[in-house]
């Protein structure tokens, strides 16, 4: 047992207990050398005791540099004491995907699913290029960072479980498959709100799906199919089945992540109930802000009394046109507009995503959500830009 404050292996000290996984409790500890925070995992006592077990892991870690990933969580190796064992890993300070749908019960917006999404994808496929695979691919082990990164965390981690009760365990044939099905699960899970059944759903249980086209719902459910056999071969094929786009190795940090973990940031004007409170998460793009009915105007001073020899004007009574209905369809357009800039966004379009952003904030100056949106494909076309080559210089005449 250890305790909140204590010093291990003479230079990480316990900060607080961040969760605990079937091998191990994990703590957030200080190194008191880099002056650093890192994840520390610390092994259950009697695997800490059992040196084919730690032998076994040490096989595993020493594969470790070569999965080395932006969306995979890194292991800066095993160190042993005279009473403990523990895993040193990097410290991504946020929160994993299971909290952040426990506090959001629902659907999340397609935007920021399809962000967290993209990235998990790209992490498997980098573990199955390498002749790895992840065994364990559920909403705790996806972290978002502050920082707006997603980084999956603990690949390989279902194996060593395995191994602390079978000597000699095969890794399942099926094994780079389960992992699709876990990253079409994944995405259901976003867009639905509920994960999937053990048997693939009927096609209307996903009618709901935002912006799914046909092709792409017939994909994940291809996906989530009990057969192996019937699952895209790879990550890479699922992702591009579903969005008719190439998977890309890696992708930058999101201002859009950072929004879902850091609520702080998020706008404090008020919003419908039936929004659910997603005005407090800055890109839930359906939570545009919603003007209110505007207070009757102030009563008009009485003109004075007329000659008598000269009638009064008569003058037409105002008329006030805006009202909920009207209120109602601007906000409709509003939202249909941004999910329409997320699309273009998640699509790679960051040009058209740019206009539509600065059309909403030409009509409602400071919206968060337009105001972010438009960060993030600002971002990403400048990213494209340096990536791109330069153009061929002609000859000079």
């Amino acid at each position: 047992m250890v305790e909140i404050g204590e010093t291990i292996a003479g230079r990480y000290q316990l900060r607080r207990r961040l969760g605990q996984g079937p091998l191990a409790e994990v703590f957030l500890a200080y190194d008191e050398r880099l002056h650093s925070l890192f994840a520390l995992k610390l092994l259950r006592q009697d695997l800490a005791a059992d040196p084919a077990f730690l032998k076994r892991f040490r096989q595993m870690l020493a594969a470790t540099p070569a999965l080395e990933h932006a969306h995979l969580v890194g292991c800066h190796g095993l160190e042993q004491t005279r009473d403990h064992a523990f895993l040193i890993m990097d410290y991504v300070a946020g929160l994993d995907l299971g909290a952040y749908l426990q506090q959001h019960p629902g659907p999340a917006p397609y935007p920021e699913a399809m962000l967290i999404w993209r990235a998990a994808s790209a992490a498997v496929q980098h573990l199955h290029t390498r002749g790895a695979w992840h065994g364990h691919l559920v909403p705790a082990n996806v972290l978002l960072g502050q920082e707006g990164q997603v980084r999956v965390s603990d690949a390989g981690i279902a194996l060593l479980a395995q191994q602390a009760t079978d000597s000699a365990p095969a890794p399942k044939p099926t094994a780079r498959q389960d992992d699709i099905r876990d990253l079409a699960a994944l995405l259901y899970l976003l867009l639905t709100g509920s994960a999937p059944q053990a048997t693939a759903a009927p096609p209307s249980a996903v009618q709901s799906l935002l912006d799914l086209s046909p092709q792409a719902e017939a994909a994940l459910m291809r996906g989530l199919s009990p057969d192996p056999t019937q699952r895209p071969a790879t990550a890479q094929q699922l992702y591009s089945q579903v969005l008719a786009r190439e998977l890309e190795e890696e992708y930058p940090p999101s201002p859009m992540i950072a929004a879902l973990v850091r609520p702080d940031q998020a706008s404090e004007s008020s919003s419908p109930s039936d929004l659910r409170g997603a005005a407090k998460k800055i890109l839930a793009f359906l939570a545009a802000d919603v003007a209110r009915e505007p207070p009757p105007p102030p009563a008009e001073p009485t003109p004075p009394p007329a000659a008598p020899a000269v009638p009064p004007p008569t003058q037409p009574a105002r008329q006030y046109t805006v009202g909920w209905s009207q209120l109602a369809e601007e906000k409709e357009r509003l939202q249909a507009r941004l999910r329409e800039a997320g699309a273009a966004l998640v699509e790679g379009r960051w040009q058209a995503a740019l206009d539509i952003c600065e059309e909403i904030l030409s009509r409602f100056p400071g919206h968060i959500a337009a105001q972010t949106l438009a960060a993030e494909a600002a971002a990403a076309r400048a990213l494209a830009d340096r990536e791109s080559p330069p153009p061929e210089q002609g000859s000079v005449p």
